[in-house]
């Protein structure tokens, strides 16, 4: 499904707010997608998310040469994921 490693930084898609919500790192990779856990509290969030559900976090990556800086690195215009619908 996802080659992504645990561990990895990973934005994920909210539904409700119908936008990208940061905070998360790769828990577990299954192959019908992947369980995240929420960096706030340590939590593993009880649901999977598929691959277009989810997206590498490259924001808190640093700027090669800039100490202490960092660069917004989201994909502009990345695909937004279908609504899956009540109870998805």
């Amino acid at each position: 499904m996802t080659d992504l490693a645990v561990g990895t930084p990973v934005c994920v898609w909210d539904y409700y707010r119908q936008g990208w919500s940061e905070g998360f790192v790769v828990d577990e990779a299954l192959p019908v997608g992947v369980r995240v856990r929420r960096l706030s509290d340590g939590q593993v969030v009880d649901r999977v998310f598929s691959g277009e559900e989810i997206m590498v976090d490259r924001r808190r990556q640093q700027v090669p040469g800039f100490d202490g800086t960092g660069r917004d690195r989201r994909q502009q215009g990345a695909p937004v994921p279908p609504d899956p619908g009540p109870g998805g």
